[in-house]
């Protein structure tokens, strides 16, 4: 299969195709995250968003994150990741609306709490890199550690009260332990149970 037919058809799989990634060519289902997958990537959403946001006021357009977007890291045959996030230095407005990206992004988020998306990192890392990306985040749920992966770099783990920053988006900068918080109004209603 291609990328084109599986995009297209991607929906009609079990669970709307939501776990399933193309590999050479094979539609592949993975185990749905856990609950801290969520927490992780709502926690970095509003982050990306805050520092979009400011970016904007500050005459920087068109940055900003898509995610569960598909970007194609291999042709004949073709294969295509479904990171949880994807920040892109400019155009993410044309991004947002495909389910696989036209251009390749800055810097790609991955959050493989599951065994079998824990098999697959190391691959996943040298596709994104093969394909262009410039770093590539990989957040561990157990360890509440993110370690930063570059082209011709040792990778680099950072955690607790480590800032995680962008040059692509400068007015990013959370710690580790703000994006693995679970949100305020969650322990409230925790609490009350």
């Amino acid at each position: 299969m291609d990328a084109a037919t599986f995009a297209a058809t991607r929906a009609d799989l079990p669970d709307g195709g939501r776990w399933t990634e193309l590999i050479e060519g094979e539609p592949v289902a993975f185990a749905p995250p856990e609950p801290l997958h969520g927490t992780f990537v709502l926690n970095l959403s509003k982050a990306f968003a805050a520092a979009a946001g400011q970016g904007a006021a500050n005459g920087q357009f068109g940055v900003g994150a898509v995610f569960e977007t598909g970007l194609q890291t291999a042709a004949d045959p073709d294969t295509v990741r479904f990171p949880a996030a994807c920040l892109f230095a400019r155009g993410v407005f044309e991004q947002m609306d495909r389910e696989i990206a036209n251009a390749v992004p800055a810097l790609v988020v991955e959050v493989p709490g599951t065994p079998d998306r824990r098999r697959e990192v190391g691959r996943r890392i040298e596709e994104y890199h093969a394909a262009g990306v410039a770093a590539v985040w990989i957040a561990d749920l157990s360890e509440l550690t993110v370690t930063i992966a570059r082209p011709h770099a040792a990778p680099q783990t950072v955690g607790g009260s480590n800032r995680l920053t962008t040059d692509v988006l400068p007015a990013f900068g959370p710690t580790v332990e703000e994006l693995f918080a679970e949100p305020e109004w969650w322990t409230r209603k925790a609490g009350a149970a």
